[in-house]
């Protein structure tokens, strides 16, 4: 998950940024990532480093997809895979991984290892990545990337589920939302999305 400025006035980036720094300050030294410089074509103010979706929330983002076996399911910003590597082990679906940081996509071949003909990994930033074959796109990132990928949201085929984790799209209509509260304390909100996308 990557943070890009912005200048909505109604919006305050900043407690947003510092919230997700605290999240991240919550896990285990262990799991904690470590704190790199950004990867090329990532400005140093937009880039806030890995912060893992928790597997009890990864549970339900999978489930309200309603994912079918052989469908593709792609991650934009998908850190270590947890999210495809669930989607190949519960569902049968194949996944593609975006992500940018290199060391998160090393370890996500890691942990994909047995699902070698399911998943592939793209190190690639999320908006030179083309969305044609995805049945199902997963997403958590800010607002305003949000934002930015809506024309390209807005061109997948007919029946594609986007699935949101904590913010919402844009100017248009999610069909089921959920809330999941984990061990932390910290409740996590999911939007649904399936196109043709509807106006708010």
């Amino acid at each position: 998950m990557r943070a890009h400025h912005n200048d909505d006035p109604d919006c305050d980036w900043g407690e947003v940024v510092r919230f997700l720094r605290r999240v991240r300050a919550r896990l285990p030294r262990a799991a904690r990532p470590r704190r790199r410089e950004p990867e090329r074509r990532v400005k140093p103010s937009e880039y806030i480093g890995f912060v893992p979706t928790p597997m009890r929330v990864v549970r339900r983002m999978l489930e309200l997809a309603e994912i079918q076996p052989g469908e593709t399911v792609y991650d934009l910003g998908c850190g270590d895979g947890r999210i495809l590597i669930s989607a190949a082990r519960k569902y049968g679906a194949f996944g593609v991984g975006i992500e940018i940081d290199r060391d998160r996509i090393q370890e996500a071949r890691r942990r994909a290892e047995p699902f070698p003909d399911r998943i592939t990994f793209r190190r690639q930033n999320v908006f030179d990545t083309g969305l044609r074959r995805a049945d199902v796109v997963m997403i958590y990132l800010l607002p305003t990337l949000n934002a930015k990928l809506m024309p390209r949201l807005r061109r997948l085929k007919p029946g594609v589920r986007i699935v949101s984790h904590s913010f919402e799209l844009p100017g248009v209509k999610a069909c089921k939302t959920a809330r999941v509260k984990c061990p932390d304390g910290y409740s996590h909100d999911i939007f649904v999305y399936r196109t043709p996308l509807r106006k708010a």
